[in-house]
């Protein structure tokens, strides 16, 4: 500022020095609209033109500092035409200028400051930090150099120039800066909050934790080291802490969007999707360009089955930014699970396009074709995904799921093992690995790996009801009813579980208690042709023929063309000597069943025989 004394009286009597004296006290008092007041009726009162031209500057000054940055330079310019020399109004017009984001006139602006005063340090401080705003981190770091040399103990110079190199990747050079400017300034938060960014940078997370914990204790307000340290926080798990961080940061300043959104970051981490959800939704309002947050909300409304809300996401980055493959595979992934098959193909083909080298839409696109029954089509995705992801354990997975459908057991196997070694807990290959080799008939291993994912994840009813399978086979029916009612336990109306139940009862030829849980099963599904052939083969076995045909009735009227209910219906007509219905439904099985049907061929030939021992005696 400019302490001036002139004295000129206008029409009312009063001086220009008094309307100056009135604009430093306005200004004392950041009363800076007052400033332009009084320093307009100077320039207005001033018939000298002596020091016009501090009064444009003071008045732009004012301007500045409430933002108004196009007025201010106005301003500068004009005490610039009467005062060409003067670099104090060059420097303050290339500050507004950098306010206003306009770079290289502001580069221009410095290089006249520093061509007036090469000894100037702040004119090489700001043309330094301007050249950083630019990515220029060469240029940057040249000047902030020269900054240094020219005023060895400012602490913005180390700041600033540790920060560019932070920005280059040179984190011990950055913390080196900002380690000289605390010892220039022991209490410097800024320093310590840049030091906390670059030992984070370089995963020292305890020396990081430490700098913020500085920063914060000098400066209690210093709201973004309060945000970063939560985010290491978080990166270690540390996830009530981190969230407290965040809360103070938004006690602080409550319309910082980033808090809003790391905060989210963790809420989704928790798999409380709707807390993320409200997060990421605040961050859009204080923030209406923030384009990861209309991501990361898009994905938490996936997970909630709010699957339009997540397509409306998307499409708002489409329109907010440039298309890319991530935004079109979440768009996609959304569009599939409301069963927009085609819709959800032509984004992931789109995907594909933006972005050769992402796996992510491949694999996406796998489990869509696999979930139409396009197995073939499934694993050609599953083979593009790894070839660009070879750590792709998901993938290995469903290419493993896809070979199952295909009855290539022994490929699945190879899939689900390599899934399994790049992901030790994904109880989902542990889980596929088990079903396939039950195809396999390695009953065994399967009941091992049905205990992994039961480790890994104790709720899995799938693991239960499958480990079952594996029991029954190895004749431990009881352990088999103990996992089915575990299942029941938690699903009480779970048909399947009834009917499994049924079939360990009929091993352990405990016919009556078969049929009471196949009717358990019916009652709960009616068209459970599982439960009607099982309850059919019980009542057989306690000799209730008639009951029997009736339910493998029941059961063919659901499902026509099952050849083996056609044979175990024949084998009831034949114990009730109705011989020529027993060969009619010998027939159809085999009809049925084509040439890999092999059916009881003595039953049919002893009801042929005894339907020709029948006619014989007739004739």
């Amino acid at each position: 500022m400019f302490l001036l004394t002139v004295v000129c009286l206008n029409m009312f009597g009063q001086t220009v020095q008094q309307y100056i004296d009135s604009a430093i006290a306005n200004g004392n008092a950041n009363n800076y609209e007052g400033v332009i007041k009084y320093t307009t009726k100077a320039i207005e009162a001033d018939t000298t033109n002596n020091k016009l031209y501090a009064y444009y500057y003071y008045r732009g000054y004012a301007k500045s500092l409430l933002a108004h940055y196009n007025e201010a330079i106005e301003d500068y310019d004009r005490a610039l035409r009467l005062n060409p020399l003067d670099t104090i109004a060059y420097f303050e017009r290339g500050k507004a200028l950098v306010n206003l984001g306009k770079y290289e006139d502001a580069i221009y602006v410095f290089n006249r400051v520093i061509a007036i005063n090469p000894d100037y340090p702040d004119g090489y401080f700001n043309r330094g930090v301007t050249y950083a705003f630019l990515e220029r981190y060469d240029e940057a770091l040249t000047d902030l150099d020269k900054a240094i040399q020219s005023d060895p103990i400012s602490t913005y110079n180390y700041v600033q120039r540790g920060k560019v190199h932070h920005m280059l990747g040179n984190y011990e050079k950055a913390i080196n800066d900002f380690d000289n400017a605390i010892r220039i300034d022991p209490k410097n938060s800024d320093a310590y909050f840049e030091k906390g960014n670059a030992e984070s940078s370089l995963k020292q997370y305890d020396a990081a934790l430490d700098a913020f914990n500085k920063a914060v204790a000098i400066n209690p307000l210093e709201y973004k080291a309060f945000n970063n340290r939560a985010q290491i926080r978080s990166d270690l798990k540390q996830y009530a802490e981190a969230i407290a961080d965040l809360n103070k940061t938004i006690e602080i300043n409550p319309k910082y969007a980033l808090a809003y959104f790391n905060r989210g970051v963790i809420e989704y981490a928790l798999k409380n999707y709707q807390g993320a959800v409200n997060d990421y939704k605040k961050a859009i309002y204080y923030d209406p360009q923030f384009i990861a947050a209309y991501i990361n909300r898009s994905l938490a409304c996936i997970d909630l089955n709010q699957f339009e809300n997540a397509i409306a996401d998307c499409n708002d980055v489409l329109k907010l930014g440039p298309k890319t493959s991530e935004v079109f595979n979440i768009k996609a992934l959304a569009e599939f699970n409301l069963k927009r098959n085609t819709d959800a193909l032509a984004d992931y083909e789109t995907a594909i396009k933006l972005d050769k080298k992402n796996a992510d839409p491949w694999y996406n696109k796998g489990v869509l074709k696999g979930s139409l029954g396009l197995f073939d089509e499934a694993l050609i995705c599953f083979d593009e995904a790894i070839k660009l992801n070879p750590q792709y354990a998901a993938a290995y997975n469903y290419r493993g799921l896809a070979q199952t459908h295909l009855q290539h057991y022994n490929e699945a196997m190879a899939n689900y093992n390599q899934a399994i070694i790049l992901n030790p807990k994904s109880a989902d290959a542990y889980l596929n690995r088990g079903i396939a080799r039950n195809y396999l008939k390695q009953y065994n291993d399967a009941f091992n790996d049905f205990n992994i994912v039961i480790s890994l994840d104790p709720n899995n009813m799938e693991a239960y009801g499958n480990r079952g399978v594996s029991e029954n086979n190895t004749q431990k029916y009881h352990e088999a009813i103990a996992d089915y009612n575990f299942i029941l336990a938690r699903y009480p109306n779970s048909d399947a579980a009834y009917n499994c139940i049924a079939f360990s009862y009929m091993h352990l030829k405990d016919f009556k208690q078969a049929v009471i849980n196949c009717d358990k099963a019916l009652k709960i599904n009616p068209k459970s042709t599982d439960a009607y052939g099982n309850k059919a083969y019980a009542e057989s076995c306690l000799g209730d023929y008639y009951a029997a045909i009736a339910d493998y009735d029941r059961k063919l009227m659901l499902d026509p063309n099952a050849a083996l209910t056609y044979n175990y219906r024949g084998d009831s007509y034949l114990k009730l000597k109705n011989y020529k219905k027993a060969i009619e439904d010998y027939d159809m099985a085999i009809k049925i069943g084509g040439p890999t049907f092999v059916p009881d061929f003595k039953y049919r030939e002893e009801a042929q025989r005894l339907l020709n021992n029948k006619n014989a005696v007739k004739h």
